[in-house]
Order: C-alpha cells, then structure tokens, then sequence
C-alpha cells in the first residue's frame, strides 16, 4: 500500500500534535485533517463544506485506543482512501489523495445519513438477529462453499491448495460454522505449545453481524487454559478495519505493528492478542467439611 509524501506526512504529524494540544490525548478525528489539509493545501476543500458535519455523530468514532495509529475509524479511513488512491499509479499518497479520502469519507456519511433519514419514513429498519451455529471439525467436501467464503471475503484469496498445504501440518486445525446445512463460516489455526495462530477466519457475507464470527471466536477461547494455551494471536490488516473492530470487541488488543508484513501488496499488519483470563472460584465455606462429619 503506498506511503505518504513528506508534504501528506508533516499534515499527518501536524494533526497528532493538534490533537495532544486540544485534547490531551492522541486522537486524530476528520475535522482536524480537513483544517490541516485546508492550511496546507490552500483553497481544496471548498467541497467539504457542502458535507454534513453531523458525520462524526452518526459513524461509529470511537478511539481505538490500543493501536498504534489511535485515530478515530473516520480518520483512519480517510487515510486508507488516500493510499488507495495513490496505489494504482505507483505513487506516494500526497496532500491531494488526503483531500480525496476527505471528500469520499464525508460524502459517504452524508449519503448514509440521509439514507437512512428517508428509509426511516417508508420501512421500519431491519433488525439483525443472531443465529445459532454448529462448529465441527473442517472436512474436504466443505471446501467448494469454503473458496466460495474466501473469494468472496477477501481482495487476495487462498486459492485450494493454499488450505490443502496448511491442513497437512499436524498443528493446523480447520473448523467450519455450519447453520441449517450450510457451511457460513470457517476459521484455520495452528496448535503451539502456548498460542494458537489463527490463519485464516471468515464468515460469509449474507450471515455477518448475526453473531456467527463471535461464536467462532468463542470456540478458540475455550481452548485456553492458565496450564497450557493461555493467549490467541492473529494478523490483521492495516486497511482491514472492519476486522479490527471486530476483534477489539471480542477482547482482543493490538500489541505491535508487523512491517510489511504480507506479500501480495507491501502492507504492514497489526499483531492482535487475546489473553486468557483466570475466573476467580467461590471461596469455599470455612467449615465445610466439619459439617460434613458432624
């Protein structure tokens, strides 16, 4: 993924120091990038100002705290649309891709905002429900609905024998999420002597945010134990903040930044954790036993 221009860069800083004088805190929202870009680019944003400023109300924008770059997920998409922007041409992302990521940012929450205005009048909204899930072991004849969740998931996908190579390893487990027949989910990890890795994890798109990912997670939780397995690791992308988000919410935390770390496009990653947690026991009845005898 393209980096930034010096120019796009010393915006970027500006804004971190912006930030820490306003707030006493790191956090890096749209507002402060669009003066910034405004100061450093001259007349850019003439845009911007037809765009809703109620975003910031009614995308979800809160701190991610424990990462390294603790913007808000506004912020952290504008600077994503700037490098995607940049990429094809082979480009640093400047001032000019920062100000795209702005414009397409902002208007995306217009539209949202006035989108779902206008269907509030005509249709109730949607409710999402959750849905029930059997997680088994992974078996070869789920591998066509399996591709089927992969390419449909991601931009650089495991082709069949990418599963079949990682399945061969004694570590490496593979479970499927399966609902009514269907397979909907699947996740692969490898067993080490204190962490599983999880390899690959996914769920398909017509069943997302109906609880199927957080029962698979779940699922690799209760393989820990304070004697063996105590924590869960996997590799995020820094452009992937859907799965971020999600993870954040299932207790897990980013503890480093991997440098470009993946090889299909030169994009760094972010190592998330979950730790496990000791329950603590009901403290016992001091004279438990002496009841016993009497």
């Amino acid at each position: 993924m393209a980096h930034f221009t010096d120019q796009a860069e010393s915006v970027i800083q500006n804004a971190k120091r912006q930030a820490m004088k306003r707030g006493g805190k790191e956090v890096i929202d749209v507002d402060i990038l669009c003066a910034l870009v405004q100061s450093c680019g001259g007349n850019l944003l003439p845009q911007l100002n037809s765009c809703s400023i109620l975003c910031n109300a009614n995308l979800k924008d809160e701190p991610i705290q424990d990462l390294n770059i603790p913007w808000t997920s506004q912020a952290i998409l504008v600077l994503d649309k700037a490098r995607q922007n940049a990429w094809p041409s082979g480009r640093c992302a400047g001032v000019e891709d920062l100000l795209h990521g702005l414009l397409a940012v902002k208007g995306e929450a217009s539209r949202m905002i006035q989108g779902t205005t206008a269907s509030s009048k005509t249709k109730p909204a949607m409710e999402k429900r959750e849905i029930r899930v059997h997680i088994r072991w992974m078996i070869r004849r789920d591998m066509p609905e399996i591709l089927a969740i992969e390419n449909q998931g991601f931009e650089f996908p495991w082709l069949e024998e990418d599963f079949l190579r990682c399945l061969r390893q004694r570590n490496c487990i593979g479970m499927v999420a399966e609902h009514d027949d269907l397979v909907v989910g699947f996740m692969i990890y490898e067993l080490h002597k204190t962490r599983i890795h999880v390899l690959n994890f996914a769920v398909a798109q017509d069943y997302r945010r109906n609880g199927v990912g957080t029962q698979m997670v779940d699922k690799l939780i209760g393989k820990l134990s304070s004697q063996r397995r105590t924590r869960i690791i996997l590799e995020v992308r820094e452009t992937n903040l859907p799965a971020q988000l999600f993870f954040r919410a299932n207790q897990f935390r980013a503890v480093s930044v991997l440098r470009d770390f993946f090889e299909d496009v030169p994009e760094d990653a972010y190592l998330m954790q979950h730790k496990f947690i000791r329950q603590t026991a009901e403290p016992l009845s001091v004279n438990h036993i002496a009841n016993l005898e009497e």
